[in-house]
Parts: C-alpha cells; structure tokens; sequence
C-alpha cells in the first residue's frame, strides 16, 4: 500500500520508508533492514551516499558519475573510475570489467581482460532482474548505458532527477518536467521504445537514432556539394560528420544489424532526411 505526501512524494510502500527534503529529493531510505542516505550538490544531482554506514562520494563529468571515491578536506582519492559512455569499469584492486549491454543499453554481462564473462543477467522491460550469475563488480544494470545506477540497499534506480523503482515500474516522485498526463509512469508506459536519461522526458530510440542519421545525411550532401564545388576541405569535413552522426545514430539506436534493418534502403534513408 501506497502512502505519499502532499506533492506527490513516496512515504512508504513495500516495507520501504522514504525521507525528502524541501526540493522533493529523495535523501532518505531504509529497507529491508538497510539504510541509505543521499547528498545532493546545488544542480540536484547526487554528490554523496551513506549506505549502512559507508560513505562514497562522486565525482562527475557533466551529469554523468566518472569516478567513485572520498573527499576528504577537499581531495578526492578515486576507487573506481567509469570511462565515458559507461562501457568500462576500474577500480583501485586492479579489476577491469567491460560491459556487455542489450539493445535498452542495460549492463547484462561483464567480461574480464581475459575475455571470460564474469557475470551474466537479464532484466525485464521495466528493469526488474528476471536471472543473474555471477556477482557484478557496478551498479550499473538496468540502462546502465545512461549512467544511472541500482542501489541493491533501498531496491531503487538512481536516473538524476528522480528515483526508479523496477519492481513496479514507476517513479517514486513527480516528474519535475511535467511530462505527459501522469507524473509517476516510466517513458510513457512503452520502456521497450523509450529511456528516461534524466527522470524528466523519455526519448524514443528509433526517432533519436533516425534524427543522428538525418544529420548524417546532411553532412554527406553538404560534403558531395563541396566536392563538386572544388571546395576539398569542406567535402572532407563533411564526410566526417556525416561518418560522426551515423555512428552516433547506430549508438543511439544500440543494434547495428536492427538500425539497418529499421531505416530500410537507400531510397527510405533519403525520405528520412526530407523533415531536416
């Protein structure tokens, strides 16, 4: 049973009891016998967490968490670093883990320098972990790809300006960006199509993928219509952004052979750039 507070926040359901502050942040939890505590920095993204007692702090590029660690007196001392993207992970022991993601960009495998798949699972849809082998060194799990991170402690995604909760597929607070008619639901009830990289707005997958791919074509006229102009430097950049922003359309999409097979022939490809 669900009890929540005047604007919308999440007080208690499943045994889970949730503190907020006057921003509607998330920086308390206990469940399960487990207590979380979070730190937020002035731009509302998560600074510090206290789990059961242990501290680590976070250091970020833009919106994204790059490194975990302790500040002390105003110096960071790094035990793992996450290269951007969220494709690779190491720590201080020495322990390399490459990701291996699916087509949402959720963490379904690790694999170690040596190659050997160290930690396999698999999640649903909406992120609840349906099978698992092996012990994962990251949080990152469900659409990990994005940065956002499971905290096993209080069974929530931490997605940036809200917290997730997989196990019913909804927000545990209101959506800042008011986007669409219900507040709490994640990517408009379609996870399949859609991520949520910042708990504000889902984005589709095919139509991110397909405006890259627009702007790739793009740069590809502009470079042939340099080229013909004799104007060699243009036509070049051109060329590299075109080869950029398709690349940049596969990432988005996440699957090569199914971003082929989405955008069609050349003649599709060509309608797909007529809107830009």
């Amino acid at each position: 049973m669900y009890t929540n507070d005047a604007v919308g926040n999440t007080l208690t359901v499943g045994g889970r009891t949730n503190t907020w502050d006057t921003q509607n942040r998330l920086i308390g939890c206990a469940y399960n016998g487990h207590t979380t505590n979070t730190v937020y920095g002035y731009d509302g993204l998560r600074r510090q967490s206290t789990i059961d007692g242990t501290t680590t702090d976070y250091l970020l590029d833009g919106d994204t968490v790059v490194q975990d660690g302790d500040a002390v007196n105003g110096t960071f001392t790094s035990t793992a670093t996450y290269f951007n993207g969220m494709y690779r992970r190491d720590d201080v022991a020495g322990t390399i883990r490459w990701y291996v993601m699916d087509g949402l960009g959720s963490v379904v495998g690790e694999v170690d320098p040596s190659g050997n798949l160290t930690c396999n699972r698999g999640f649903d849809v909406y992120g609840a972990t349906r099978s698992q082998t092996g012990t994962p060194t990251s949080k990152h799990g469900f659409v990990g790809k994005l940065g956002h991170e499971t905290e096993d402690a209080c069974a929530l995604e931490y997605m940036r300006a809200r917290w997730y909760d997989p196990a019913c597929g909804r927000f545990v607070s209101e959506d800042p960006g008011r986007d669409g008619r219900n507040w709490f639901r994640y990517c408009k009830g379609n996870p399949v199509n859609h991520v949520d990289a910042d708990g504000r707005v889902s984005a589709n997958l095919a139509a991110t993928a397909m405006w890259w791919c627009g702007l790739a074509i793009i740069a590809a006229y502009g470079g042939m219509a340099s080229m013909v102009a004799g104007a060699g430097g243009i036509a070049m950049s051109g060329v590299i952004l075109s080869a950029i922003f398709f690349c940049k359309s596969i990432d988005a999409y996440g699957d090569l052979t199914e971003f082929v097979n989405l955008v069609g022939t050349p003649s599709r490809i060509a309608k797909l750039a007529a809107p830009f």
